[in-house]
């Protein structure tokens, strides 16, 4: 570490690592501000960059390094990427977060008030995911759905704190949910005030089994529209079904 430290503007390049954040929360949380919101921070982390501005309301700029890492409610196996941390502002940048068998490169912003992220504040979120199991990603991201499979596609977030909406364009393979199980599923997908909404989406559906010595059955395909409600959990869909065999269905067939 080496530089100045003052009042009123600091400069210092520093280097800082250590085996596990958790003890120094108390550290990190003061220089965050009186009025800020304590967070659990933990996992092994190395951090090299500079502290500028004055030492009330100082700013983090530097490349970060964690493994194990948690802040608040989201976990990761390990993230890294350059990272500026301000009073007014919280920016993430050329990110790489992973967690089990799920990856995503990433950036974020978030608008803070004295180091607050308050409901009205605003942010921005652009990820491209490549076969990202979706179990892994809902647990880096802090949400849950009742669907899994292995997600590729672009997906840009924003809104505010207190109404986030995701939109993007999605590739799933092996998709299942609400106990049915798919193909493959692609489309356009929009989150937002509590509805999960699939535009222009391709489903394709799993061929029945080959009888004996027979060929399969070529695979259904479903194309249409899809909204979920998370308060309520309803469904509405509106679909076109081309070559669809019904044997393929496992949640319609009667029990042997």
């Amino acid at each position: 570490m080496r530089g100045t430290l003052g009042r009123r503007d600091s400069s210092i390049d520093a280097i800082f690592e250590t085996e596990d954040l958790l003890p120094w929360d108390d550290f990190i949380n003061r220089i965050r501000g009186q009025d800020a919101e304590p967070k659990v921070i933990a996992g092994r982390a190395t951090w090299q960059g500079r502290i500028t501005g004055p030492l009330q309301g100082p700013t983090f700029a530097g490349h970060v390094k964690a493994t194990d890492a948690r802040y608040d409610t989201l976990a990761w196996d390990s993230i890294e990427g350059d990272l500026i941390y301000e009073p007014d502002g919280f920016r993430f940048l050329r990110g790489m977060a992973t967690r089990d068998a799920s990856s995503a490169q990433f950036e974020v912003s978030l608008d803070l008030d004295h180091w607050h992220f308050e409901p009205e504040a605003t942010w921005n979120f652009d990820a491209t995911l490549v076969r990202t199991d979706t179990e892994g990603l809902q647990a880096v991201l802090g949400w849950s759905y009742p669907a899994r499979g292995l997600l590729s596609g672009n997906f840009h977030g924003g809104g505010t704190r207190a109404h986030p909406e995701l939109n993007g364009l999605f590739d799933i393979i092996g998709p299942e949910a609400w106990d049915w199980k798919f193909d493959r599923a692609r489309g356009e997908i929009s989150l937002r005030q509590g509805e999960v909404r699939i535009e222009n989406a391709e489903l394709r559906l799993l061929p029945p089994p080959a009888p004996d010595g027979g060929t399969a059955a070529t695979p259904g395909l479903l194309t249409g529209n899809f909204l979920y409600r998370t308060g309520d959990a309803q469904i509405a869909f509106d679909v076109t079904g081309a070559v669809v065999p019904l044997a393929g269905i496992q949640r319609i067939q009667a029990p042997s």
